[in-house]
């Protein structure tokens, strides 16, 4: 039921509707989960956060819908930057579930109906998705398909496929993705990710590679990722911070805890990082972008509080027209330094503040 007043002058406007709708959750059995929906309201989400966003890496807004959060892991293989801030800023998700019920500035398209079956195991897992969403606006009735299987092979490695299709009256986009997690050791493991996507409408296709390399210790973790992504990679399910690039990330946090540590009553650790990255443009060979981020300062607290300080020397070539914000940067080669401090209070707290700092020239 909607109701506005003074809309138009001395006029009170009301209308009503109504929607009928439901969910059934069937456990087959321990391993099998079928789940039916219709003309439901999963498609409702949260307002995101606004965010300024000066870089060329596409903003990541998280899924918190939780009909999509369930079972999540299994469709949604990715290679992205860890919560320490290790791997790089290159994310590839293939699948990325935000792309049903939501259009690309996050508000709800209706949902007529569809479902989810998944099969777990202690040796493999499987499941799919399909999915019909009404049409709206300019947004056109999508069927939306996701498949994915998973093999553990050995004790902590996999192989998976996943296989998605998105299909609009005319048009389909499909995507098809190979990846694998290897534990090379105790402390090494690798994980990758090859995935090509094809339009029937454009004819055009693209590939897109990427691999990511941690030795986590006690006292470090060292990282080393690369990617590999075309100009006409184009995964309408899924998500991709950048086209037509290669990166390298390799990093370095260091974790000490020995007998030199001072405050040891308040301080807990002293973890400074090395964070460098550098980018190409994949179509041309030509080097793009080289960011370096020193954290000469990062403690963690006892009390589970923490603060750091971060320089950051920047070299940009952009090659064609910027705007962000608004405001257009023009093509050619820009230097400039970020400083950077985060810092949170004792979380336990009933009280707690963090801070997330940033000046300098751009």
């Amino acid at each position: 039921y909607d109701r506005s007043e003074n809309r138009s002058p001395g006029k009170v406007e009301s209308g009503s509707s109504l929607k009928a709708g439901g969910e059934i959750k069937w456990a087959i059995n321990p391993n099998n989960i079928l789940d039916l929906t219709f003309n439901t309201d999963f498609a409702q989400a949260d307002a995101d956060l606004q965010v300024n966003s000066v870089s060329q890496f596409s903003v990541f807004f998280p899924e918190r819908r939780q009909f999509f959060l369930e079972n999540a892991s299994l469709f949604s293989p990715t290679i992205q930057m860890s919560v320490d801030g290790s791997g790089g800023l290159m994310h590839l998700q293939p699948f990325f579930s935000r792309s049903i019920g939501l259009d690309a500035d996050g508000n709800p398209v209706p949902i007529l109906a569809g479902g989810r079956f998944v099969n777990r195991s202690a040796t493999k897992n499987y499941g799919a998705i399909i999915m019909r969403q009404q049409e709206q606006g300019a947004s056109p009735a999508t069927n939306f398909f996701v498949g994915r299987y998973s093999q553990n092979i050995g004790p902590q490695s996999r192989m998976g496929i996943l296989s998605s299709v998105k299909n609009t009256p005319g048009a389909s986009n499909i995507t098809n993705t190979l990846d694998g997690f290897i534990r090379l050791g105790q402390t090494h493991s690798l994980n990758t990710m090859i995935s090509h996507s094809y339009s029937t409408d454009t004819r055009q296709q693209g590939v897109a590679a990427m691999a990511q390399y941690f030795d986590s210790r006690t006292r470090y973790k060292l990282w080393l990722t690369q990617s590999v992504v075309s100009r006409n990679y184009d995964p309408q399910m899924g998500f991709v911070s950048r086209t037509d690039i290669i990166g390298t990330t390799p990093g370095i946090n260091w974790y000490y805890r020995g007998k030199y540590l001072p405050f040891k009553k308040i301080i807990r650790a002293f973890e400074p990082a090395f964070i460098p990255e550098f980018y190409w443009r994949a179509s041309t060979g030509k080097s793009i972008e080289q960011s370096w981020y020193f954290w000469p300062v990062w403690f963690n607290f006892q009390n589970g509080s923490y603060l750091g300080y971060s320089f950051v020397p920047t070299r940009q070539r952009l090659t064609q027209t910027f705007s962000p914000l608004g405001i257009t940067i023009a093509p050619g080669v820009y230097n400039y330094a970020l400083n950077w401090m985060m810092f949170s209070t004792d979380p336990s707290k009933v009280l707690t503040f963090t801070g997330d700092v940033r000046w300098g020239t751009y």
